[in-house]
């Protein structure tokens, strides 16, 4: 056997309201799409952002987790495989339909979200004073 890799990794914010349904068996999946962008430089020096869209497929324990704490704008990072899918339209064309399945799917933000403070302040002198510090003492 061949050795042969199907992996893509993106990064991107969502474009539309997840989509929870159940398969014929009663397992969850979820679908969403989102988008990526990439710069490209224009003539005049400028850079113009390239949207790319992607449709995605959850499948397992966390698509209901994922439906409840994903709206559209949260920006998620997503870690699967391409799949290709071929079919014929009303009109006897044939399409192609590609979409990632996801091994990993985590939210890391959503649009507009405030983000908690998390920076920590310098001591006042006073208080490096009640510890026993002085500022000498600091090796930076």
């Amino acid at each position: 056997m061949a050795f042969s890799i199907n992996r893509i990794t993106l990064l991107g914010n969502l474009t539309r309201e997840p989509e929870l349904k159940m398969s014929k068996a009663g397992k969850p999946i979820l679908k969403f799409s989102i988008a990526t962008n990439h710069s490209i430089k224009k003539e005049d020096g400028s850079y113009k952002e390239i949207p790319t869209f992607h449709n995605v497929v959850v499948f397992g324990s966390q698509t209901e987790w994922l439906s409840k704490n994903m709206t559209k704008g949260t920006k998620c990072y997503v870690d699967g495989r391409l799949s290709i899918s071929e079919y014929t339209d009303k009109d006897g064309v044939q399409r192609k339909w590609v979409e990632v399945f996801a091994n990993n799917c985590i939210p890391t933000a959503s649009k507009g979200a405030k983000t908690e403070d998390t920076s920590v302040e310098e001591p006042k002198e006073e208080q490096k004073a009640e510890q026993g510090v002085k500022s000498s003492d600091i090796p930076f």
